[in-house]
């Protein structure tokens, strides 16, 4: 008897629990970006990304601080100072790569100024997960830094995607190849425009441009400008297929991304002046 009474309250207690999941998560999608669930989202993750953000950076070498407590006293003088040296030599080896890394994205940042008037945030992405529909990305800049919802971010090959989500120190970023991410484009070639937008299979399509056009493979693809997110110009990649559908009125177009988003890790975030580009 006792047996069935804890069966039951064991029942009840994880059907309860699943209830309260059920309800939490219809709460979550139908809420706005500004809910509590969403704010409190936000809150957890900047207290995650600093630690996070932090380690990755490398002011703590965890393996270097075990590895002095277990090997001081085991080694002879000479070999201590042999490792000393050897230590030494590979801290120079990686600032080295530190600094190389450091310039070449220096030098991408100059470039980009060079190219376009607008204030650049460079961010690092932290961590990359995903979420309903695809991946999201989450960098190391936030309100803080001036970061705010719907800024386009940028790679120095393209455009990546625009800012969805807005921590105090930290920000999730919208792939352009994400289900729910879309841009007003334009063929550079014919000047048509039309709208790229991501799928589920993180691949790039151009819709709405008509059968009767002379797009073909190689053709560049741009922002047109069209919008309040995005300035004119910004390069989203090239024409990598067309085809046609006889239940559609416009070419079934594919476009490859200039961007790597399976290797970016460092990002800037545009800055308008004024209310326009």
């Amino acid at each position: 008897m006792r047996e069935r009474r804890y069966q039951n309250r064991l029942y009840i207690t994880l059907l309860t629990i699943l209830v309260l999941c059920v309800l939490v998560v219809s709460i979550y999608v139908r809420e706005g970006d500004e809910g509590p669930l969403h704010r409190t989202q936000a809150r957890l993750r900047d207290l995650f990304v600093t630690p996070v953000s932090f380690i990755k950076k490398g002011y703590v070498s965890i393996s270097d601080w075990f590895s002095g407590i277990f090997m001081a006293g085991e080694l002879k003088r000479e070999n201590e100072e042999l490792r000393r040296q050897i230590s030494e030599s590979r801290r120079l080896v990686l600032e080295a790569q530190d600094l190389k890394r450091e310039n070449e994205e220096l030098r991408k940042a100059l470039g980009l100024r060079e190219r376009f008037s607008y204030k650049l945030i460079p961010a690092q992405v932290v961590i990359i997960h995903q979420e309903i529909g695809g991946k999201f990305y989450t960098v190391d800049k936030g309100s803080r830094d001036g970061v705010e919802r719907n800024d386009p971010v940028i790679s120095s090959d393209g455009i990546f995607g625009r800012v969805y989500q807005v921590g105090k120190s930290s920000s999730v970023i919208l792939p352009l190849n994400h289900p729910i991410s879309s841009v007003s484009a334009r063929i550079v070639e014919t000047r048509e425009v039309g709208v790229v937008e991501g799928t589920r299979e993180e691949k790039l399509m151009l819709r709405l441009i008509p059968k009767e056009s002379k797009v073909s493979i190689g053709n560049i693809v741009v922002t047109s400008g069209l919008g309040k997110i995005f300035p004119e110009g910004l390069l989203i990649g090239t024409v990598f297929s067309v085809k046609e559908d006889p239940n559609r009125l416009d070419k079934v177009i594919e476009v490859g991304p200039a961007v790597n988003y399976a290797g970016n890790q460092f990002f800037y975030i545009l800055k308008k002046e004024g209310e326009k580009w």
